[in-house]
C-alpha cells in the first residue's frame, strides 16, 4: 500500500472550517484509492520538517489567528518556499494567506 504523508499545520490555530473533518476525509478517499495517509500536525511553534511531508494542509482561522500564522510563515519562509518549489502540493482551506502572507 502506497503512503502519503500530509502535514496539518497550526490545527490548534487554524480550524475554523473543520479542518479536522477535512483531513479525515482525505484520508478514507485515500483508503478507498489504496493508499495510506499519515497525518502530522504541527502546532504553533514547533519545527516543521518539510522533507518528511508529501502534502500540506493551512486550514482557516480568524483574523488574530491568521496574523499570528502568518508571523510563522513568515519565519520558515525561505524552507516553505523550498518545499512549494520542489513538491508543489499545498492545500489551503482560506484564502487570507493570499492577502496576509506577502
Amino acid at each position: 500500500m502506497k503512503k502519503l504523508t500530509i502535514g496539518h499545520l497550526y490545527p490548534d490555530l487554524l480550524n475554523l472550517y473543520g479542518d479536522r473533518g477535512n483531513i479525515q476525509c482525505f484520508r478514507k478517499r485515500l483508503e478507498w484509492r489504496g493508499m495510506e495517509a499519515e497525518v502530522i500536525p504541527f502546532l504553533s511553534g514547533e519545527k516543521i520538517d518539510f522533507s518528511k511531508l508529501d502534502i500540506v494542509l493551512l486550514g482557516g482561522g480568524s483574523d488574530r489567528e491568521q496574523e499570528l500564522v502568518c508571523g510563522f510563515l513568515k519565519d520558515i519562509k525561505d524552507d516553505f518556499k523550498a518545499y512549494v518549489e520542489d513538491r508543489v502540493v499545498v492545500l489551503i482551506d482560506n484564502e487570507w494567506i493570499e492577502f496576509k502572507a506577502k
